[in-house]
């Protein structure tokens, strides 16, 4: 088994986000890197929770939803640019950290 101290993380997350919002995921990421942990944080503009769908944007105000003042109510729905760069996102960050993961493994 190989093990390692730390693991690279990528967050991606809409700037629209009204269910898990932005700021803390960026505040995260700053203090995460600060300690020198590998974390990668990628906002997309106008993009909300669950842009990697093709699924319309709509406000649902039964959802639960703790970061909603009155604990209810969270917008989603897909946003297409966001989801194609995403994907190109994952991909380059798997094929980067996997290969990384694998030969450190190997050693």
């Amino acid at each position: 088994m190989c093990t390692s101290q730390s693991r690279p993380l990528l967050i991606l997350i809409g700037e629209n986000d009204d269910w898990t919002p932005a700021e803390p995921c960026r505040k995260l990421a700053e203090a995460a890197k600060k300690a020198g942990y590998p974390v990668t944080i990628k906002v997309y503009p106008g993009a909300h929770h669950s842009f990697d769908s093709s699924n319309p944007v709509r406000y649902v105000p039964t959802r639960v939803n703790s970061n909603s003042a009155s604990g209810r109510g969270a917008t989603t729905g897909g946003d297409p640019k966001a989801w194609e760069d995403s994907i190109r996102e994952v991909t380059a960050f798997f094929g980067q950290h996997l290969k990384k993961a694998e030969n450190q493994c190997l050693k």
